[in-house]
């Protein structure tokens, strides 16, 4: 069919307990976005994986009650939710209204039937007030930093949590010795324990023998990742 379709069980690295979708890169992304054909790590799964490109083309054209389905879903199973794992929320070089729209619809009326969504998180490099107002619907939202500049934008629009992706390597054979956190521009940052550990041990949301981390997904602070 041709219906938005969402992913049940994670992947290796969101671990398997949260339910997310995809969006194609690239078309559903700002042109500002600094990894853009410059090492994106969806582009490149993408490329190696036409078929999730089919997807990710197929789920830009929103659907409300498929979001629903997703959030009735992660509730039953008792999953958290990853707001696209690949893509942004933009189509043609603006903010798509309609799958924003779509988002605050589906939550809306999932707590209007008395449910609790339950954990929801999501990274943006769009930094626009009405992506950071989707934290009034219970998602912890981050907006994805490259630069002091970046921070300074998020911070006006109305962002009060950061994922910061430095220019730090990852070292072979995993980052053990990175710091735990790391001050950057006046804030604090976990680095992220699945980089720093490897996905066999830490995952965001666990599973399949992986301790949870838990961090981003219930937006307990700021996060900084590694080059990678």
């Amino acid at each position: 069919g041709k219906r938005m379709e969402f992913n049940k069980s994670g992947n290796e690295k969101l671990g398997s307990n949260c339910v997310v979708n995809s969006r194609a890169v690239g078309d559903t992304c700002p042109d500002s976005c600094h990894y853009l054909g410059n090492g994106c790590y969806a582009e490149a799964i993408e490329k190696r994986f036409p078929k999730s490109r089919d997807l990710g083309l197929r789920n830009v054209i929103t659907d409300a009650g498929r979001l629903r389905a997703m959030i009735l879903y992660s509730i039953k199973s008792g999953k958290s939710i990853r707001i696209h794992e690949r893509g942004d929320f933009f189509q043609n070089g603006e903010i798509d209204q309609q799958y924003l729209s779509d988002w605050i619809e589906a939550l809306e009326s999932v707590k209007s039937d008395g449910h609790d969504p339950g954990d929801i998180w999501v990274y943006t490099h769009i930094y626009d007030s009405q992506i950071a107002e989707l934290e009034k619907y219970g998602v912890n939202v981050y907006a994805s930093l490259h630069s002091e500049s970046d921070m300074e934008k998020a911070r006006v629009a109305g962002f009060t949590k950061y994922a910061y992706c430095s220019t730090i390597k990852k070292k072979r054979g995993g980052s053990k010795d990175a710091p735990k956190f790391m001050d950057w521009n006046g804030e604090h940052f976990l680095v992220c324990p699945e980089q720093r550990m490897g996905r066999k041990r830490v995952t965001c949301t666990g599973g399949k023998q992986t301790t949870a981390c838990m961090w981003c997904v219930k937006g307990k602070g700021n996060v900084m990742f590694l080059d990678h």
